[in-house]
């Protein structure tokens, strides 16, 4: 009756060592809408693990990741958000030592390209001595703009105004 005892004791004397690893994302966690080029930080919470951490993001739900920092100590990263637009992003956080122990945002957020121009967009014919109008989706930005164009894909670009000042995201151009 006591060796039972003693296995009983013995067993509980172990178990109390052994600490389950576990991550948590807790932002971004699903629902955000972050701009490119802006910082923000990624936070988890994290219990038994190495202390060093990998961070991966992903614009496409999951099917591939890139690489956000890796080997890092410390359970938030300040991170500039890459200049993409996607409403399909998602965090994962896992431990560099034990790449099994991770967690990923609970669903998708969206990341926005601060400046995106919508007019044109492709395949429009404007005539000279006319106006057209051009817009854009500027996002996080400073609401002060450089509108320039090409006429040889992008090689090289003609000013068409500096330091426009806009928050309608639109310029009128005469061309």
């Amino acid at each position: 009756m006591k060796r039972s005892l003693s296995l009983v004791a013995g067993f509980c004397f172990l178990a109390s060592f052994a600490v389950a690893q576990s991550i948590t994302v807790t932002s971004p966690n699903g629902g955000e809408d972050w701009a490119g080029c802006s910082s923000h930080l990624i936070t988890w919470t994290a219990s038994g693990t190495s202390g060093n951490y990998h961070v991966e993001y992903s614009t496409n739900g999951g099917s591939t990741w890139a690489s956000v920092t890796s080997f890092y100590s410390g359970t938030s990263f300040n991170w500039t958000v890459p200049n993409v637009s996607s409403i399909n992003c998602l965090i994962k956080v896992y431990d560099s030592n034990t790449p099994t122990t991770e967690d990923v945002s609970n669903a998708v957020f969206t990341i926005t390209a601060p400046i995106e121009v919508t007019i044109p967009n492709g395949g429009e014919i404007w005539k000279g001595l006319t106006v057209e109008t051009i817009t854009w989706n500027d996002a996080g930005t400073s609401n002060q703009f450089d509108i320039e164009y090409s006429t040889d894909a992008g090689v090289s670009w003609t000013l068409i105004v500096n330091n426009y000042s806009t928050t309608l995201g639109q310029y009128n151009w005469s061309i």
